[in-house]
């Protein structure tokens, strides 16, 4: 069984928007609207993804920029949150909009002037939301039986070695 694929339901499900409104979104997103939907075939999408699209929505809906500010800003999200990163309790995004600049930071660093947006918060409904479509498995220790020495495998196997050393 493969990773679970990430579509637009799953995106609606985690940002709150409708899928309506998060095609619109989409289109607008330049690392998106270039993706060509099939007929009948939906399309899939990373964490990252999912991540990027649902900070994008907040900085739309709780912050109040406007979507093609947000559109200008995606790719520079995606960039920020590409690659390893030192592990801290608050992280953050520092974005200054009219430079058209985002960074990782801490967000109990130095932080200069511009929207400090937390991740902890979007970081924690992604997680949730993909580990609440795993289910556990029942990994517990079973006991196997002995087999006897007169089993059926075990003469196949003698006749195997027999049938290797008569070559």
């Amino acid at each position: 069984m493969g990773a679970r694929r990430i579509t637009l339901t799953d995106v609606s499900n985690v940002t709150g928007v409708s899928r309506h409104r998060l095609r619109n979104i989409l289109n607008e997103l330049p690392e998106f609207n270039a993706r060509q939907a099939k007929a009948r075939i939906a399309n899939v999408y990373s964490k990252q993804d999912l991540i990027v699209i649902a900070i994008c929505v907040e900085l739309e809906n709780r912050y109040g920029l406007r979507r093609d500010v947000v559109a200008s800003l995606s790719t520079y999200i995606r960039q920020a949150l590409s690659g390893p990163k030192v592990l801290a309790r608050e992280t953050g995004l520092q974005i200054m909009p009219w430079q058209s600049h985002v960074e990782y930071c801490s967000t109990t660093g130095d932080l200069r002037e511009g929207i400090v947006f937390t991740l902890n918060t979007v970081l924690e409904r992604v997680d949730t939301y993909l580990l609440d479509e795993q289910r556990p498995l029942n990994l517990a220790p079973v006991s196997v039986p002995k087999m006897d020495a007169g089993t059926e495998l075990d003469k196949s196997v003698v006749r195997a070695k027999r049938g290797a050393n008569d070559s």
